[in-house]
Formats: C-alpha cells, structure tokens, sequence
C-alpha cells in the first residue's frame, strides 16, 4: 500500500471515538477518493452512487465477483446519512458508525487495500 493511503487510514484511526457523523463521512471520503486514485477516469463522476457503480464496474473487470462488490452498494445507500451530516449538521447513532465501518472495512478488503492502519478500525 503507499504511504499516502497508510496516512489516511491513519487519519482514520485517530477519528474513530470522536463525532460519529464527521467519521462517517471521512470514511466515505476516503472511499471516494481511493476510487478516483485507483482509476483516474472516475473523476469525471460528481455523485457518489454513481461512481461506487462504475467503480465496481471497473473491479468486475479486474476479475472480483460480482457477490463481493455488495459493499459498494451498502457504502451508496448509507451516503444518505453523510448528506443529512453535511446538509443539516445531523448526528449518528453508534449502530450507524458500527454498520459504516464494516462496510469500509468490506470495501478495503475487496480493493485489497493492506494496511497496520486498518487494525485500529478493527477494534
């Protein structure tokens, strides 16, 4: 993994236990911005759905199983909840951050995306 993704996992660690809304969307920020990173044609896609979608477009063709992309669908559907914490300053319940992050780590691991950072979210 480069160092630039160990750091933001990093980042990520030392955010877990504070706002669970503003974790959320870090989380999710760094899921929109890994799939830009890894394929640098995505950045044309301004809605997230959409460009969790193509994104698991471009990892079918890389040969991951349809069945293991169901994360990306999750991380989608639960944009939601970041919109109300970026639109209306909404709080999230601690079922909500457990279910997100979950999800993300679901998310690395069919990236396969390495990290000592991912340990700490983990816990």
């Amino acid at each position: 993994m480069s160092d630039l993704t160990d750091e933001r996992l990093e980042r990520l660690a030392n955010m877990a236990g504070g706002d669970e809304g503003f974790f959320v969307l870090a989380l999710h920020s760094f899921v929109e911005s890994h799939a830009r990173t890894d394929h640098p044609p995505l950045a044309w896609f301004d809605r997230f759905p959409e460009l969790l979608w193509k994104y698991g477009d471009v990892l079918k063709s890389r040969g991951v199983a349809v069945e293991r992309l169901a994360p990306l669908t999750r991380i989608a559907k639960e944009h939601l909840l970041t919109n109300q914490v970026r639109h209306t300053f909404a709080r999230l319940d601690a079922e909500e951050v457990l279910a997100a992050t979950h999800n993300f780590l679901a998310f690395c691991d069919v990236c396969g995306i390495r990290s000592p950072g991912l340990a700490a979210l983990r816990a």
